[in-house]
């Protein structure tokens, strides 16, 4: 049974329409509007507080408004027993607004915008409609004139109506480049053109093709993919934007632009299930690097409202990395999302030059590139769905969001490079029963920026050679070396810190730098301070995990010493050089007597 517990209201539930005049407010009382019920507000809007409990509305009428529809329960939702029957209608001759409480939502049922009002969702607001969005008026998603989020919306039913539509969003662009994509059908690049550069193309908006057939790199160093002609293709003036395709943009003359996008059309905002075909394209003729440049996609999230990558289900030749760029640092950020399904449980997943943990979330208009690793599966190209359900509403800046620290179930050690307020950081970690080589559902690739300056560390796999942002690497290589990779155009100094270390294997890590003969015990020390005379070294530095810190560098170096390590539950040998070696292997307890004997 619903209980009427709003007393000026009660004689609203039997009656076909009520009119008030001076609007609604409800301090934490359940207003419950039977179906059949019209409550019209004619001069007024409806607001939604908090005395000893939070309002909230059980609808399954109608409820009308001339006003402002604001939400300040601290819970959140205003709605109840939310479904797709009750609607709200936003009826006014002026500007009515969907706002409330910083963090918090409105979930629809129906909602309506009539002719005749200009109905806006405020900036940093979300809204979901489980029922239809008709819009006959003007409805419009505000942005902050700054990098925070824009209103937000979730539509789970049909959009209709004969009226317009705005996706307004602020970018700050200049001497940076932005990742962006557009949400709503039949958008063109005219205004995002136009706008820094009237009466001319812009030659600094672009799209990515990874069809494309190039050559082999100009240099032996990892370098930005500017190597490659054909790769970037100059997007002009007046051209249709597809939706959930990345692009993107830098106006060195416009620091701030609020850019409309915009329909005549409401239909064309973009909801529902999206599907995209990706595409493996062996583009480097092999090249020095191997597939390194091979099988990158640019893709744009396609909705008004960010998406959760974690949700978001790859395709079976997909990596499970997802690769932003943030204009803020002009570095690249990894997102690593956990495998639960397939070759190894890896745990939680893991972010690099993020400076809030935890990021899982695709913001609206942020593109990002996602990775393929073999073509073996790729004929016809595999299609990649990004669902419905993978939507939500985070008011996290483009591109970032914070998330509590996740706890982690392996061994790992991240590593950061900093210099002149410029930071990159790499992650290498050890799983059981994972492998060496390049692993795209475990491991990460090394993206470059197009600063040369920025100082950038990776490790480097075996033949081929891959540079690698995260490592995942089998628990039998603890005991040997792994070679980091540093990259920077400027000369200076610079340092190389422990960001994190979880390191239980009865082992010690160290930092080896072979060109001054040093050996640091990253446990001891966190940091270590170097001149770097620029270009990119891949023999310089080496980690090296070992329980014997009396081992010379030069045996670390050429690695030609016997490794024995225990962890798991297991012991661990590793022997370089089998040449002429005949060895019998004795384990002992702790009085002495052999419990394991095997020759090798």
């Amino acid at each position: 049974m619903k209980f009427k517990i709003l007393t000026i209201l009660i004689a609203t539930f039997f009656l076909s329409q009520t009119s008030f005049a001076q609007g609604i407010v409800n301090n934490g009382a359940t207003i419950v509007v039977e179906s059949g019920t019209h409550i019209n507000i004619v001069d007024g809007g409806f607001v939604n507080q908090t005395n000893t409990s939070d309002g909230a509305v059980d609808l399954d009428g109608v409820i009308t408004l001339t006003g402002d529809f604001t939400n300040n329960a601290t819970a959140g939702n205003v709605f109840i027993n939310s479904n797709t029957d009750g609607e709200v209608i936003f009826n006014g001759t002026g500007t009515q607004t969907i706002s409330g409480t910083t963090g918090t939502f409105i979930d629809f049922e129906k909602l309506t915008v009539n002719s005749g009002s200009t109905t806006e969702l405020v900036a940093g607001y979300a809204a979901t409609t489980n029922g239809v969005l008709t819009v006959d008026g003007t409805f419009s998603l505000k942005t902050p004139l700054d990098a925070g989020a824009a209103g937000s919306l979730i539509t789970n039913s049909t959009i209709g109506g004969l009226g317009d539509v705005n996706l307004e969003r602020f970018f700050t662009i200049a001497s940076r480049w932005q990742y962006i994509s557009v949400p709503i059908t039949g958008q063109t690049s005219t205004p995002l053109i136009d706008t820094p550069y009237p009466g001319y193309v812009n030659p600094n908006f672009y799209t990515y093709d990874e069809t494309f057939q190039g050559d082999n790199p100009i240099d032996t160093d990892y370098d930005n993919w500017d190597d490659f002609t054909g790769m970037w293709g100059n997007i002009s003036t007046g051209v249709t934007l597809n939706v959930g395709q990345g692009y993107i943009w830098n106006a060195h003359n416009a620091s701030d632009l609020n850019i409309t996008f915009s329909s005549t059309t409401p239909s064309d905002i973009n909801t529902g299930d999206f599907e995209t075909d990706v595409t493996y394209t062996n583009n480097d003729n092999g090249g020095s690097f191997g597939n390194y440049y091979d099988g990158w996609n640019h893709i744009g999230n396609p909705f008004p409202s960010a998406i959760s990558w974690d949700e978001i289900q790859r395709t079976p030749s997909m990596d499970n990395t997802v690769y932003y760029w943030d204009g803020d640092d002009g570095n690249y950020v990894y997102h690593f999302k956990a495998v639960d399904g397939g070759v190894h449980l890896v745990g939680a997943g893991q972010t690099i030059n993020d400076p809030d943990p935890g990021n899982t979330n695709i913001p609206a208009y942020q593109s990002f590139f996602v990775h393929l690793t073999s073509a073996s599966t790729i004929d016809p190209p595999e299609e990649f769905t990004i669902h419905n359900n993978s939507r939500l509403h985070s008011s996290q800046a483009m591109y970032k969001n914070s998330e509590d620290e996740k706890e982690y179930n392996f061994e790992y050690i991240k590593l950061r490079t900093e210099s002149n307020g410029m930071s990159d950081e790499t992650i290498i970690r050890f799983i059981d029963e994972t492998y060496t080589a390049f692993n795209g559902k475990e491991d990460a690739l090394k993206m470059f920026p197009w600063d040369q300056n920025i100082p950038m560390i990776y490790s480097v796999t075996g033949a081929p050679e891959f540079p690698l942002a995260i490592n995942t690497l089998p628990l039998s290589s603890i005991g040997t070396r792994i070679p980091l990779g540093f990259k920077t155009g400027s000369e200076g100094n610079y340092e190389i810190s422990v960001a994190e270390l979880n390191i239980e294997l009865n082992t010690k890590v160290f930092l080896v730098d072979t060109e001054l003969n040093r050996k640091i015990n990253l446990e001891d020390n966190d940091s270590y301070s170097f001149y770097f005379n620029g270009d990119d070294s891949r023999t310089r530095f080496y980690l090296w995990f070992n329980a014997n810190e009396n081992t010379e560098i030069d045996d670390i170096t050429n690695a030609n010493e016997v490794n024995i390590w225990s962890g798991h539950d297991k012991v661990f040998i590793k022997i370089a050089d089998l040449n002429n070696t005949s060895s019998r292997v004795l384990i002992m307890n702790s009085l002495g007597q052999v419990s394991v004997s095997k020759n090798i």
